[in-house]
């Protein structure tokens, strides 16, 4: 079923009824062939092949349903897609009375088709859906309701929704990066104050207190010495600890007029206010301690 993929309507259609002759077809051939005629735009088609499948007794799958609904959507037809997702009792949303959930794209793919056509109340249905089925948005959706926001003059929810797109796109880069610094930290590439500080800075942004705390750890263990990038982070840990400001630039102009003094000052506030002076990593438990050499674990 190539052909169908390619868009070859005609030959995927001959291909087809020639199965239809010697064999039941399969879901896949089904999902090929609906395909087949959203490419080519005939969508009464695409609709009438879905309907038949049941009396094949072949099931729809969720392929079938996003298929089907993304070419209605896509072409400006969401109220007939709309057909094809049923609202059942306790207002869970199913798909044509079959157990099969809609997933982000088919929501998204919903939400931004009513979107175009400046539908509010059909649009926001589905982000209802959304919720209800536990599925969380995402920065694609959140840019669908600008557009439907921005083409149905609604500012205040056009701003509301912008600062919610910046704030998941920022925590995905966030979670991002850190994945990368956690692949480093076990492949061994973290060696330099430069990735250490990268990787402090984006735990106490985050407000993971006892990673970034682990990662200042580990830089002093590698006889790194801490400079005022570092700190800078550590301050912005301790202040969403708490933490005043006026205290944070008191321990710094404690360690700017004696380094030592300093260092071990800011290793004390982190002890008590960040609680890692007694926790667990990797199975083991670990502390802050000191000798006359300075800090060690």
């Amino acid at each position: 079923m190539h052909l169908g993929k390619r868009g070859h309507v005609v030959e995927a259609e001959k291909v087809f009824t020639s199965c239809q002759e010697y064999k039941k077809p399969s879901v896949m051939e089904f999902n090929v062939m609906i395909k087949a005629y959203g490419i080519n735009k005939k969508f009464d088609k695409a609709c009438q092949l879905f309907d038949s499948m049941e009396k094949h007794d072949v099931v729809p799958d969720k392929c079938s349903f996003s298929s089907l609904i993304q070419i209605l959507a896509s072409a400006e037809l969401p109220h007939l897609a709309v057909i094809y997702v049923r609202k059942n009792a306790g207002s869970r949303i199913e798909m044509v009375g079959f157990n099969v959930r809609p997933d982000v794209i088919v929501f998204g793919v919903l939400i931004n088709a009513f979107a175009d056509i400046g539908s509010v109340k059909q649009a926001l249905r589905y982000v209802d859906g959304m919720e209800e089925a536990g599925i969380p948005m995402n920065s694609v959706i959140y840019k669908s309701l600008i557009k439907l926001y921005t083409k149905v003059g609604y500012l205040k929810e056009t701003e509301e929704t912008f600062k919610k797109l910046q704030s998941i796109e920022r925590l995905g880069r966030l979670d991002k990066a850190i994945r990368i610094a956690q692949k480093m930290r076990k492949l061994g590439l973290m060696t330099d104050l430069l990735s250490y500080n990268h990787v402090l800075s984006l735990y106490a942004s985050d407000g993971r207190f006892k990673e970034a705390v682990r990662t200042f750890k580990e830089m002093m263990e590698s006889s790194l010495q801490p400079n005022d990038s570092t700190f800078k982070s550590l301050g912005v840990l301790l202040m969403k600890c708490g933490v005043p400001e006026q205290a944070i630039g008191e321990m710094e102009l404690t360690r700017k007029m004696n380094a030592q003094s300093g260092l071990k000052s800011w290793v004390s506030t982190l002890c008590s206010v960040v609680s890692v002076d007694n926790y667990e990593v990797d199975g083991k438990i670990n502390a802050f301690a000191w000798d006359r050499k300075g800090f060690y674990v």
